[in-house]
């Protein structure tokens, strides 16, 4: 049925009756279904050429909230993808570090970022790159680092001086949680002259070629 150039119809009620409704044209029609489509007014409007107002006056015309698009349509999909994101972040910190990213962000809070010369991770790399460059074997993960750390209580006192150091069993073998344990720097240092230890040959061997008179000065 045509009124005015306008298209309208007759539709039920929902208690009863029937009531003349305009039926949208094409260009109308076009809006309504990217609105559903989870399209927002000022994406539409500024497509359509039209003002923002324009798109919510027309919506709003045929009875279309915002419980029935925009918005609301597109956050299941942005949920999603942030749970994606946040999935693959959880996964790349098991990977590099060994804990989760709950754990990692608790860490960070507290102590630092990642990169911070304070932060565990840190100290960590630091130790790890430094076992490296002596050619010591490296196997022990950030977990198992820092929970014998944190047993220890020593965290605080750790650094260089009268500090607290993670050590090796009689500084021997490689870095593993069965054969490291805290001590002072001083503990650590003594433990290389209770066995041979290729250190102690190297000293030995300095001052063998060394000039006494050279050192004596």
């Amino acid at each position: 049925m045509n009124y005015r150039g306008r298209e309208i119809e007759w539709r039920e009620l929902p208690g009863g009756g029937l009531i003349l409704v305009r039926v949208p044209n094409e260009r109308e029609q076009r809006c309504i279904d990217r609105y559903k489509r989870g399209d927002t007014s000022a994406t539409i409007a500024a497509s359509e050429g039209v003002s923002r107002q324009r798109i919510q006056q027309l919506l709003a015309r045929y009875g279309i909230t915002r419980l029935d698009g925009g918005q609301r349509h597109r956050w299941p999909l942005r949920l999603a993808a942030a749970m994606d994101k946040r999935a693959a972040r959880h996964e790349r910190c098991m990977a590099k570090w060994g804990i989760s990213l709950a754990e990692h962000k608790a860490i960070t809070a507290k102590y630092g970022k990642t990169h911070e010369s304070r932060s565990p991770f840190c100290k960590f790399i630091q130790q790890r790159k430094n076992a490296r460059q002596r050619n010591i074997e490296w196997r022990i993960t950030f977990r198992e680092w820092w929970t014998i750390w944190q047993d220890s209580g020593r965290w605080e006192q750790r650094g260089r001086g009268q500090g607290y150091c993670m050590a090796r069993k009689l500084d021997q073998g490689p870095y593993a949680p069965e054969n490291v344990y805290i001590c002072t720097i001083g503990e650590n240092f003594s433990d290389s002259y209770l066995v041979d230890h290729p250190r102690r040959k190297a000293s030995a061997r300095l001052l063998a070629t060394s000039d006494p008179i050279r050192w004596a000065a």
